[in-house]
């Protein structure tokens, strides 16, 4: 799912300049769970020009793989009727 969504941005996008980048606002870390929550601005800038910068929330699952962590699960938070509702891919 993760793939597709990316493929479907890059045919979206083309030749075209637009761009994105993330500023962190917080990180929070969990390690009973194994989970991590990353919150902050989705930057998109056309050109030279910045379009909008969005508050977003995105969530880590990971799992140990001998002593290293691997990223298991990677996905956007949000707020439906008052509930957080994850995407994961």
């Amino acid at each position: 799912a993760l793939k597709r969504d990316l493929m479907k941005v890059i045919k979206e996008q083309g030749n075209s300049s637009i761009s994105q980048y993330f500023t962190i606002g917080s990180i929070r870390v969990d390690p009973d769970t194994l989970t991590s929550e990353v919150s902050g601005t989705l930057h998109t800038v056309v050109g030279s020009k910045a379009v909008t910068a969005e508050h977003k929330r995105f969530r880590f699952t990971w799992k140990y793989s001998g002593l290293s962590l691997q990223l298991v699960g990677f996905g956007m938070i949000s707020k439906v009727e008052g509930q957080e509702q994850g995407e994961e891919a």
